[in-house]
């Protein structure tokens, strides 16, 4: 066997001029072979020295963003945070923060609000100012209402068209005792049904629960187990709701007038 580049055949047995034509045909793939193997090396040179040759960008920066997510122990969401909260460290080099800002991130939000006749002379403001919260959204969030007093009636289903829950509250009437904790619960299991990783329930009611099925520590621990915040105005004098905001990582408002609603609700969503 005669071995010519990366071509064999058998010598012996081959014609003078089909040997020339072979040994030619191994040659001339050679030379190609040689040809593409150069190419290649020119190619190679050419883009490594366009590439030194590319213009170098240099940029003096003076700020720089660090998106953060502040959550407690139980994965809640942290809100109200300042830059005195925060400290930033570079190669063990405390650096300075200049702003602390928040971005809005959809959110899933139900509103609990209370229509007992302990509400007669605040119905109409708590009225005004859910809608107020309503239009702080955007169309990425979503809402749902539950009503109550008596009873606690379930949960409307989720929606972006704010105009649905508007007219439900275009009659509210003050009547009838709190089943305040039957809301609570009613709106705990709707709040599982949230698209938006951002939860959180706005309880508005300034009666004492008296009326209702589930107890406390049943939407407490309910609570406790879902990645939810809850806010609560008024009813500062009932230790399961003040309890589960502060486990929640929400906030309570003393009853100062249901007023305060809108203000909550620009905070939240």
């Amino acid at each position: 066997m005669k071995r010519i580049g990366r071509v064999d055949f058998p010598v012996a047995k081959t014609s003078g001029l089909l040997r020339r034509l072979l040994v030619g045909s191994a040659a001339f793939g050679l030379f190609l072979a040689w040809i593409t193997e150069a190419r290649s090396l020119f190619i190679g040179a050419a883009s490594a020295q366009a590439i030194s040759q590319s213009p170098t960008i240099r940029l003096d920066v003076s700020e720089v963003l660090v998106p953060v997510t502040v959550t407690d122990s139980e994965g809640h969401y942290i809100t109200g945070l300042r830059k005195q909260h925060f400290q930033l460290w570079e190669d063990k080099v405390e650096q300075t923060i200049e702003h602390v800002f928040t971005e809005d991130a959809p959110m899933s939000l139900g509103i609990i609000l209370d229509t007992s006749k302990s509400m007669t002379s605040t119905i109409r403001t708590a009225n005004r100012n859910v809608q107020g919260c309503l239009k702080a959204s955007d169309l990425t969030d979503e809402f749902f209402l539950v009503l109550f007093s008596s009873e606690a009636q379930s949960a409307t289903p989720f929606t972006s068209d704010i105009r649905q829950l508007q007219n439900m509250l275009l009659f509210l009437a003050a009547k009838g005792s709190t089943a305040l904790y039957d809301a609570v619960y009613n709106g705990l299991v709707r709040i599982k049904e949230g698209r938006n990783p951002r939860k959180a329930l706005v309880i508005a009611s300034d009666g004492a629960e008296n009326n209702s099925r589930h107890h406390g520590g049943e939407i407490k621990n309910m609570a406790k187990e879902l990645d939810v915040q809850v806010f609560t105005i008024g009813n500062a004098y009932d230790g399961t709701i003040r309890e589960m905001t502060q486990i929640t990582g929400g906030r309570s408002l003393e009853y100062a007038g249901l007023g305060a609603l809108g203000d909550i609700c620009t905070a939240v969503v």
